[in-house]
Parts: C-alpha cells; structure tokens; sequence
C-alpha cells in the first residue's frame, strides 16, 4: 500500500471539483447500497427539489407587494418515482444485529460482498484511529516486526556457532601414566613410530 500524509490527501482534493469526485466515486461505487445510502436521503433531496421549483419562488409586482409565481410547476406533471424498498434500522437494532452474529462469521460475509483491501475498510481495531495515528501505528509495528525478524537471525546465528566448533580451538588431554620423563619419551617415540609404519 501508499500512504499519504495529510497536506498531500488535501492536495489531490483540490485539485478536482466537487463534481469531478462525485463521477469518480459513482464509477467505483453503487450509490444506491450502504454505506452510501444516509450520504444523499430521499428526504433531502426531495426538499432540495421543493425549495429550487417556481411554485415557492417569490416575485415583486410593480407596487412593491411580494407575490408566489403564479406559474404551475412541472414537478407536479412529473410522476412521482417509486421509493427504493429498503429497510432502515437504527443504532440500537444494528448493535443487536451485531451482537447476534459472531465476528467469524460477519468477515466472510463483508469479504464477500466489498473489497476490504482499501478504505474505507479497516477490519484491524488496532488500526482504526484517526490518519495520522495510524500511520504511527503502522510504522512503529513494522519497526517492532524488522527488531524482531533481527532478533531471532541473530538468535539463531549463534545457535549455530556454538554447534559449529573448528578443531584447533579444542584441546587434547592425554592422560600420563608413566612415573618418569625417560619412560613418558619413550612411549611418545613408540606410537609415532607406529602410526608412521601404519601410514607405510
């Protein structure tokens, strides 16, 4: 992933209108499912539509009166379009919902449905906290994670020295049997002369 510190997120924002983002998204996205349904109500819209018609425009006659427009509307012509069937529930019934299911199940079922890869899904609780913590987060996590991978070759490197052992560090004890430095000379002269013969 790319992450982005704050200035640069706000520059890629201004640098398209408003209506430039809302075709981006429409293309990305279905508008008509969550969680984009609270983003433009039926209601809202209904009475932004209401507020813009001739009928509750005011004019001013030639006297100064104040007057509503006369002119009959054309929304009233327009056949009123069907409301989606969608059922709304409020927070107390989604935290029931919620509830009733457990957490193995509800990540297949979102999994299935959107991509969790990309915002604004986070499906890690660590991680969901304002931007500029959880890039805090993120790095103080991968710096724990490359501390530890270091920990553990370095655990392991000497592991292995202590296995690996080279010969010339070890020492040879002989145990001496002979009581005087004639007697101890002479069996040295004998097994090499033995172990020279063998070589022959």
């Amino acid at each position: 992933k790319k992450y982005y510190m704050r200035g640069e997120l706000q520059h890629i924002r201004d640098s398209f209108t408003d209506e430039q983002w809302r075709v981006y998204a429409q293309s990305k996205f279905d508008f008509t499912q969550e969680p984009f349904l609270d983003a433009f109500p039926a209601h809202k819209r209904k009475s932004s539509r209401d507020s813009a018609s001739p009928e509750n425009s005011v004019v001013e006659n030639g006297s100064g009166d104040a007057k509503k427009s006369s002119k009959p509307t054309k929304s009233k012509k327009k056949a009123a379009k069907p409301e989606l069937n969608i059922i709304q529930y409020n927070r107390f019934e989604l935290k029931k919902i919620q509830k009733e299911v457990p957490k193995e199940q509800w990540i297949p079922y979102i999994k299935s449905k959107w991509d969790t890869s990309e915002e604004p899904w986070e499906l890690d609780p660590y991680l969901r906290c304002p931007f500029e913590e959880r890039l805090r987060r993120i790095r103080k996590r991968e710096k724990d994670e490359r501390k530890k991978v270091i920990e553990d070759r370095k655990k392991k490197r000497d592991e292995d020295r202590s296995e690996l052992v080279s010969s010339g560090k070890t020492t040879q004890t002989v145990k001496i049997q002979e009581t005087s430095y004639e007697s101890y000379a002479a069996r040295i002269k004998k097994d090499f002369e033995e172990k020279t013969a063998k070589r022959k």
